[in-house]
């Protein structure tokens, strides 16, 4: 699902870039001028920024010289995006450069326009830290987050503000929900609730097999509404609702949907 939704955007950003290229050069009245053209122009320059940064990157990497690489990719960029002009619709560099300057603008404000607003409320990144929630996510793994639905399930993993300092994010998987009771004996953890009033041991599979969960009070502890009970699956080594209580969900952030790449 993850790959057909990249695709889809890829395809999408190629074709709204080819739009943007289209109308711009119209408006600077460039002869021959047609979406198809404006649309292998776009692909054609991708390729070769992508190839060449590629290559750049690496090269100035190895003699130390990174902070070289978006000045440079800049200039090969617009040459790229010169010689194909030139190519397809015969401008000349001084035109060419005021297109440039133009279509730059406009794509990155036509970017912002379209990713801050899904940054915001529909999908946002976020890089784990520490080694509260290994093995599933390990530190510096880059996830993808799920801001849009509100449905939050026992076992997902959520990003939420720390209860006591809300300018901190934490990263955990929910255990128990809103009006149910947790209780932690024997190592585990037991839940309360309408399907099993008498208590039942929860079964964690993303936990490994010597892990034990020791609680700070084996009383039984009760959640009221829109509180959740969260927990690290390193339980060794998490900071979480046995330190500082259920999480409101009015702290919460989203929930983990994909993890698009390991430290």
């Amino acid at each position: 699902m993850i790959y057909l939704l990249i695709s889809v955007a890829i395809i999408a950003g190629f074709a709204f870039e080819a739009l943007l290229l289209y109308i711009i050069t119209k408006i600077f009245k460039i002869n021959g001028v047609n979406y198809k053209t404006a649309l292998i122009i776009s692909i054609i320059q991708w390729i070769y920024f992508l190839v060449i940064g590629t290559i750049l990157g690496i090269i100035l990497s190895i003699f130390g010289f990174e902070n070289l690489n978006i000045i440079l990719s800049v200039i090969i960029s617009f040459i790229v995006f010169h010689k194909l002009l030139q190519k397809y619709y015969q401008t000349n560099l001084k035109k060419n450069i005021a297109i440039y300057v133009v279509f730059t603008v406009i794509t990155v404000i036509a970017s912002l326009a379209i990713i801050i607003p899904i940054r915001n409320f529909v999908i946002m990144p976020f890089y784990a830290q520490g080694k509260a929630m290994e093995p599933s996510y390990k530190d510096g793994d880059y996830l993808l987050i799920n801001r849009f639905s509100k449905d939050y399930q026992r076992g997902d993993v959520i990003i939420f503000r720390y209860p006591k300092n809300p300018q901190q994010f934490f990263i955990k998987r929910i255990i128990a929900l809103p009006s149910e009771k947790v209780q932690f004996k024997e190592g585990s953890v037991y839940l309360y609730n309408k399907q099993y009033p008498n208590g039942h041991k929860l079964s964690e599979p993303y936990l490994t097999s010597d892990m034990q969960t020791i609680g700070l009070d084996k009383n039984i502890i009760e959640l009221v509404n829109n509180e959740y009970y969260v927990l690290g699956d390193n339980r060794k080594a998490s900071l979480d609702s046995r330190s500082f209580g259920a999480v409101k969900e009015s702290y919460f952030i989203g929930k983990v949907w994909f993890k698009v790449s390991e430290k």
